[in-house]
């Protein structure tokens, strides 16, 4: 069913903590606590690697939505990213980002 909407979401975990991931700050990472979009829209954030209890680096906002999913940097349109709901992680380093983070850009 295409139109069904589909929620998936880890085992454990606060839900009352979990924000939409247009709500986190740029080069903050965030677990994903659910997908809340209708089942065919979930799925294709899954095949991008955006599922339950993934962590994901947010590089920016704007449209599309810029993460980084497993070292790979990821455009996701903001109509999809406001039904991604994450938990703000308090220590999480995406290596395989570092060079797309807003910070690897700034001269030392």
């Amino acid at each position: 069913m295409s139109g069904s909407s589909a929620v998936s979401r880890p085992a454990a975990g606060p839900v009352s903590a979990a924000v939409p991931l247009t709500g986190v700050q740029p080069g903050r990472c965030a677990r994903v606590w659910s997908i809340e979009a209708p089942e065919d829209d979930a799925e294709h954030l899954k095949v991008l690697g955006i599922c339950a209890g993934r962590r994901v680096w947010l590089l920016r906002t704007g449209d599309p939505v810029i993460v980084c999913v497993w070292g790979t940097r990821i455009g996701v349109s903001r109509r999809l990213a406001d039904r991604v709901m994450v938990q703000p992680c308090d220590s999480w380093t995406a290596q395989g980002c570092k060079k797309h983070s807003p910070s690897a850009s700034t001269p030392r």
